[in-house]
């Protein structure tokens, strides 16, 4: 009894569950380059659009600036981080400012990105072509990482209450055919004490304290097939619930996994 009563414990707890870290994953991950406030003055710069809280997204981009270069030497506030006169060799041979901030319009959450080279010199196509491209580069890369892990995750997590699930499964097969099992033995007890029972009533008059004591004995046999009938049933009922979770599973997992492959050759 004791493990029917915990499968029944697992499979509630895990059913229940969701992927708290999904977001909406983009079909695409543009970085555009156009102009945005920076310090209430209109400022060139680039920009992708994510999704997922505010605070994650700066404290991620700051880790992979911090991953990519260890020349970014970088401060780090609430929804923006920045650095002054830095020299990133990989990024550009001059020495510039940075900062990065996020945005929230509507449902649209942007993480906007500015190079300042000295005095109103911000990074912009026309005159740092290559440095320009290195920051769509950065920017896009980012943004796949990003994505990335999320997906990971939620595939991770995905995988593992799928293989908890087919375990469940297997507990409730096993546990059918334990029960089955009982079920045939107590109809093959029930079969011999009705044979006894019939030898008894022809010789009624003698053997009637014996009949009266085999009704007995079936009476509690009837009661245990009934029980045993209602755990059998329920244990049915249970295994079309997990084949379907399974089956459902089954095609988050696939779509995750096409997610995933999508996002990496973007």
């Amino acid at each position: 009894m004791k493990t029917y009563i915990y499968t029944f414990l697992f499979l509630a707890f895990f059913t229940e569950q969701s992927f708290a870290q999904s977001i909406n994953i983009p079909q695409t991950i543009d970085v555009t380059e156009g102009k945005e406030q920076l310090d209430d003055v209109e400022r060139n710069g680039f920009s992708v659009v994510l999704a997922g809280s505010e605070k994650d997204i700066i404290k991620a981009f700051e880790d992979y600036l911090e991953e990519r270069d260890k020349n970014y030497d970088l401060k780090s506030f609430f929804k923006k981080i920045s650095a002054e006169n830095i020299l990133v060799p990989s990024f550009s041979e001059k020495h510039f400012n940075l900062d990065a901030q996020v945005r929230e319009k509507g449902s649209t959450i942007t993480l906007w990105y500015w190079v300042n080279f000295g005095g109103d010199t911000y990074l912009n196509s026309t005159e740092y072509p290559d440095e320009a491209s290195k920051c769509k580069s950065l920017l896009k890369d980012f943004a796949k990482d990003y994505f990335s892990d999320f997906i990971e995750n939620d595939l991770s997590a995905a995988k593992e209450t799928l293989e908890k699930s087919e375990d469940n499964l297997d507990d409730v097969i096993d546990d059918i055919s334990d029960l089955t099992k009982d079920q045939q033995k107590e109809k093959k007890s029930r079969e011999k004490i009705e044979k006894k029972k019939q030898k008894l009533e022809s010789k009624l008059a003698e053997l009637k304290i014996d009949i009266t004591e085999k009704d007995s004995e079936l009476e509690k046999i009837d009661a245990d097939l009934d029980v045993l009938s209602t755990k059998l049933s329920a244990k049915e009922e249970a295994k079309k619930d997990i084949e379907l979770k399974i089956s459902q599973q089954q095609r988050t997992l696939q779509d995750l996994s096409n997610k995933l492959s999508a996002i990496k050759t973007m």
